[in-house]
């Protein structure tokens, strides 16, 4: 018995070192991948850092979208390059989209300001052109020339009237296929870093519990629904509309428990929030309430403690912010 025991022994030990050379190369597989992602991070955020500093924004949220869908748990400083990268290459299109709906504005007030300013001069001309036809009807020579005379007149008028509907045709197309394609371009962008917060950074702040960066994720994803709701001005209750309210309220109401009212990324969220109200929604009461609320806690907060020296620059520029936007938003109202 003392040999079979024994025999037993020898494949379980043999079983053992198997099972444990098994782990060792996974354990050394695992780190190996950690050590490649860690170092092909490290890569990302140095090459979006050097596309910031050349202002290559879209470059710049390429890597750091990269960094994202690597690795979610971004710091401090890499929360901020992903908020600067993404803003950075929007913002250009939002004003490109901006001027061609203004164009298109001004091309429409000047189309109808030309139709209404012409319109009574030509009903008075071709009525002139009619008395004069009737006192001269017996003189056939002068009627005959009058009336080949309107003839090119008219036919002159046509081909101007023809002409200038064609050129204004051809501008309100380039218009429309520029502000179209701008469009669809801050649509792709917007939906784009949406989508990272939602499946990535906002899965994996909320898992942590991470309150800040939670509140930062929400307010940013609130910022760029409204940045879709832009592109409709007239509807103020769209579902982009509905869902820029339910990111902003879900970061308000976490900032308000989780983040001190000086707090630079809840007065941030609050800042876009109270501009959302105001500008998208056309509420500006509540705009108003909103930020006068946040400018005074804020305030209060600061006569009775400094802030931290790297916030209190931050946390002073937002607050003139406020200031400047309330300024504004009363003196228009009243």
């Amino acid at each position: 018995m003392s040999v079979v025991v024994n025999g037993d022994s020898s494949g379980s030990s043999k079983a053992m070192q198997h099972q444990s050379q098994t782990l060792d190369h996974h354990e050394r597989e695992k780190s190996l991948q950690l050590k490649q992602n860690t170092s092909t991070r490290k890569n990302l955020l140095f090459l979006a850092k050097i596309a910031e500093r050349a202002q290559r924004y879209d470059d710049m949220k390429y890597y750091i979208k990269e960094v994202v869908l690597l690795d979610a748990n971004l710091n401090d400083e890499e929360r901020n390059m992903l908020a600067v990268s993404y803003k950075n290459a929007l913002s250009k299109r939002r004003i490109s989209w901006k001027l061609i709906q203004k164009m298109k504005e001004e091309r429409n007030m000047l189309a109808v300001s030309y139709k209404n300013a012409l319109s009574k001069r030509r009903i008075s001309w071709k009525l002139i052109q009619k008395m004069k036809t009737a006192r001269l009807e017996k003189k056939k020579q002068k009627q005959l020339q009058l009336q080949q005379h309107q003839a090119q007149g008219e036919e002159q008028e046509s081909m101007d009237d023809d002409n200038k509907s064609e050129s204004q045709s051809i501008e309100d197309l380039g218009l429309d296929h520029l502000g179209d394609t701008v469009k669809v371009e801050i649509e792709t962008t917007c939906h784009e870093l949406i989508s990272l917060m939602q499946n990535h950074l906002l899965t994996h702040s909320t898992s942590i519990g991470n309150d800040r960066a939670t509140v930062f994720y929400s307010k940013t994803t609130g910022d760029y629904f409204r940045y879709l709701t832009e592109l409709d001005p007239m509807a103020t209750n769209t579902e982009n509309g509905k869902k820029a309210s339910f990111y902003y309220e879900k970061a308000l109401a976490l900032a308000e428990n989780a983040l001190k009212p000086s707090d630079p990324i809840r007065l941030g969220l609050v800042l876009n929030m109270s501009v959302f109200f105001y500008e998208v929604m056309k509420k500006p009461d509540k705009a108003c309430l909103l930020a006068n609320h946040a400018h005074d806690n804020a305030i209060s907060e600061l006569d009775k403690s400094l802030p931290l020296p790297q916030t209190q620059k931050e946390t002073s520029l937002i607050l003139d912010l406020l200031r400047n936007n309330l300024e504004l938003w009363t003196s228009t109202e009243n």
